[in-house]
This record gives structure tokens, sequence and C-alpha cells, in this order.
């Protein structure tokens, strides 16, 4: 007699338990949590000591100013550089100290003002008659932010 080969029963898992479904869920929310809490800690870490921008200078624009000498025509855009704690007496004094900056480039040679060099030399110039005038040292700096400079025809 010949035996009877066992037929395979495939194994079918059982299904998964509620119990188990609460465990996942849980075991994800813990996870979510310590990930969260692991970001903000290592950002406030390393945002709490980063040196805050403190501006130091404080700039006044002195407006538009056209200046002819000698044929040749100037025309400019400057900014008063001063302290932030001098920002007020530079507003206050704007229009002295631009008076001064028109006076101090119309009594300079036009001729001298063409290179980045003599330019460089001119801001010295306007900063240190500025100054001088106004009987301070509040003047750090005078920036051009725009500079345009025509030879006579």
């Amino acid at each position: 007699m010949a035996q009877a080969k066992p037929i395979p029963v495939p194994l079918v898992p059982p299904p998964p338990s509620k119990k188990s479904k609460d465990r996942f869920v849980i075991y994800l929310t813990i996870a979510t949590l310590i990930f969260l809490v692991t970001g903000f800690g290592t950002a406030w870490y390393y945002l709490k000591d980063s040196p805050q921008r403190m501006f130091r200078s404080a700039y006044v624009d002195s407006g538009p100013v056209v200046i002819v000498v000698d044929g040749w025509a100037i025309a400019t855009r400057m900014s008063i550089e001063t302290s932030k704690s001098d920002s007020d007496w530079a507003t206050t004094n704007k229009r002295a100290i631009v008076g001064i900056l028109q006076k101090t480039l119309a009594e300079s040679d036009p001729k001298k003002m063409l290179t980045p060099a003599e330019v460089g030399a001119l801001q010295s110039t306007l900063k240190d008659a500025s100054n001088s005038a106004l009987g301070t040292t509040k003047i750090q700096g005078i920036i051009f932010t725009d500079f345009v400079i025509k030879q006579p025809v």
C-alpha cells in the first residue's frame, strides 16, 4: 500500500491583535517626540550664543549735489557716516554738513577726481574738512553713493 503524502498547508499569520496596533502608535508617538525635542534642543543650543549683529555706524544721505567748476560738472550723492550714537547729531546738522561738502567740492580740482585713488583721497578730504569746520570728530567717513563727473566739451 502506498502511503499518502501529506498536503502542505500554507501558514497564514494570525491577524494582528489590537494590542500590537496600540503599541505601534505609542512607539511612533514616543519616537516623534524624541525627534522634536532633540531638534529644538539642538537649534536652541547653536542659536543661543550666536552674536547679534549690532550696527555701529549710521548713515545720513546728503541728497543730490551738483557742482560746476571750470566747465566740469560734478553730480554726486553722498552718505555721511557717523557712529550710531551720533546719528541724531548728523541729522540735525545735515544742512551745514552738506554746505561744507559742496564748498569743499567746489574748491577741489576736478582733474584730480578721475581715478579711484583720487576719489578715495577726495573722500578723506571731505571728511577732514567737515570735521574741522564743525569742530568735531563725529563724522567717520563720506561715502559716494553716486558720482558722475563730466569734462567740458
